[in-house]
């Protein structure tokens, strides 16, 4: 009869797929937290770089001005003003390299996002 094959043949496989998409659905949304996870942890690498980067350009914009300062300043002996010079480009070096940190950072947190979204 048509109730003893629902309970025989219907049944047990709906329950089975039922249970199969259970398990499915729990995965899918493990992975999505870690895709999540992943995407966070990247933009947040970034934006310490770009902080960083705007805290590297500041100083060095500093020292650029008192190294031209110091230029026109007649009255400064020649080892401050090397100082200042030299410190000027110690701080243009570290100001080029957060830089390329910032640009590696970026370009990371865009492949990260693309690779996101055409994942979804």
């Amino acid at each position: 009869t048509i109730a003893e094959n629902l309970k025989t043949n219907v049944i047990p496989f709906a329950t089975t797929k039922i249970a199969e998409y259970r398990i499915t659905k729990k995965q899918l949304e493990v992975d999505n937290a870690n895709i999540m996870k992943q995407l966070s942890i990247v933009t947040t690498e970034m934006m310490k770089a770009h902080k960083e980067y705007g805290k590297s350009f500041k100083e060095t914009e500093a020292a650029m001005l008192k190294y031209a300062k110091a230029e026109k300043n007649m009255e400064i002996s020649r080892l401050e003003l090397e100082k200042t010079k030299n410190n000027y480009q110690v701080k243009s070096g570290l100001l080029e390299e957060s830089k390329q940190s910032y640009a590696a950072m970026t370009s990371k947190a865009n492949d990260e996002q693309a690779e996101h979204f055409e994942r979804k």
